[in-house]
């Protein structure tokens, strides 16, 4: 006899074939899949209206980023099998925080492989995972490896669509090797301003001090999209040379580079940033006071738990 959770799921299902377009909060049926259940979406999966699937993997990339007690990676395995290019590009976008390693080849084989240039791209995209933790050791080194070098090659592959080869850039970022930096330096002097956006992107997932000269330029630039991203990017490398340079954007005339230039200083957290946004919250404009509360909160989080490993290390020496 089918358990109450299939037949629940079984209507779900039914429901969504019917062109039943779900809340978020519906949603929670297709977290978490087991193998029986993740059967039952599998063969039902394809008699769903191609607007439905859409609906049903954008939605649940958006809470998944609100809740982390909420996994889709089973939903996206199987809707990247899917016939159209858009759900497979959703699919590969819900694959973002997975960190299983059959996880990692599916999406390396998309990157490879697939047809369409936009799945590809959020396959490249979605790989960015599986270079931070083979940065860190934490993942194994074979498939790894193999990620970092599929990267590599669509990067390096001058007929792959630029936002390909972009969101490729972006991903590498986080690998500390000699030919990635080299990637970046010749990324950012290119010609194509899609490939230098991916260039200071690159430089905030590496972290790496190195390139706040390079961002910190950027902070001048007349593109309020570099602006946003070079400010984010300091944001990530997290240095507390970047406060000062940081300043004059919270008055930029773009509200979200003004909102990222918040957030780079709360994610820095140095007690000099605190006191700046501490100070800049007193005439925050309408529509700020919200972001800048909560750079300010993430701040002194991170300024307590600086503080806390600080005088840890002594207890250690």
């Amino acid at each position: 006899m089918p358990s109450t959770t299939s037949r629940e799921l079984a209507s779900f299902l039914d429901a969504l074939i019917s062109g039943h377009e779900p809340a978020a909060t519906e949603l929670a049926a297709l977290s978490d899949l087991d193998r029986a259940e993740a059967g039952q979406v599998r063969q039902a999966w394809p008699a769903i209206p191609d607007g439905v699937r859409v609906a049903v993997l954008a939605r649940a990339i958006a809470l998944a980023e609100d809740n982390v007690d909420l996994a889709f990676a089973e939903l996206g395995k199987i809707a990247l099998d899917d016939t159209s290019p858009l759900v497979r590009a959703k699919a590969a976008e819900a694959l973002w925080e997975s960190a299983e390693r059959p996880t990692a080849e599916r999406l390396r084989k998309v990157l490879q492989e697939d047809a369409d240039e936009s799945v590809r791209q959020a396959a490249a995209a979605s790989l960015r995972q599986f270079v931070v933790l083979r940065e860190l050791d934490q993942f194994d080194q074979r498939e790894g490896d193999a990620v970092v070098a599929a990267l590599r090659s669509a990067v390096e592959d001058q007929t792959q669509a630029t936002e390909v080869r972009a969101a490729a850039l972006e991903s590498l970022g986080a690998r500390t090797l000699h030919w990635v930096e080299e990637l970046i330096a010749e990324a950012y002097t290119a010609d194509d301003r899609r490939m230098r956006i991916a260039a200071v992107h690159a430089m905030g997932n590496s972290a790496d001090e190195r390139w706040l000269d390079y961002l910190h330029e950027q902070f001048y630039s007349d593109d309020p999209e570099m602006r946003f991203e070079a400010v984010v990017a300091a944001g990530g490398v997290a240095s507390e040379e970047s406060v000062d340079s940081l300043i004059p954007l919270l008055d930029d005339d773009d509200s979200q580079v003004a909102i990222a230039a918040a957030e780079a200083l709360g994610e820095i957290g140095v007690s000099r940033a605190v006191e700046v946004l501490k100070v800049f919250a007193e005439r925050a404009p309408e529509g700020m006071e919200e972001a800048v509360a909560a750079a300010i909160e993430t701040a002194l989080e991170l300024g307590v738990a600086s503080a806390e490993r600080d005088e840890q290390d002594d207890e250690d020496e």
